[in-house]
């Protein structure tokens, strides 16, 4: 039993590194669109809020932009926590 724990604690600990890097790769994807929208006044996905008529397109992009950047921002912290995850993973397997 106590090496099929060993066992099941080094995956757990594999399983959080992956999604810590996954999610701070993500959030970085989502900071990096936030600032190209920032910097050009495109963004990417824009042509889904395209046609709204009587909305202004401006603001509709700024909200847009201000999400992304809260979004990468969750991201981020999910990824530190999750490294922080394995870190006590590993160590309590020892």
């Amino acid at each position: 039993m106590r090496k099929a724990s060993k066992v099941l604690l080094t995956v757990g600990g594999i399983l959080h590194i992956v999604s810590g890097i996954t999610f701070l790769m993500g959030g970085l994807v989502f900071i990096i669109f936030s600032l190209i929208f920032l910097i050009t006044g495109n963004l990417y996905g824009s042509e889904l809020v395209s046609d709204m008529g009587e909305l202004n397109y401006e603001l509709t992009m700024n909200i847009v932009a201000g999400l992304y950047v809260a979004l990468g921002q969750t991201f981020i912290a999910f990824g530190i926590l999750s490294l922080i995850g394995s870190k006590l993973t590993f160590r309590t397997r020892e």
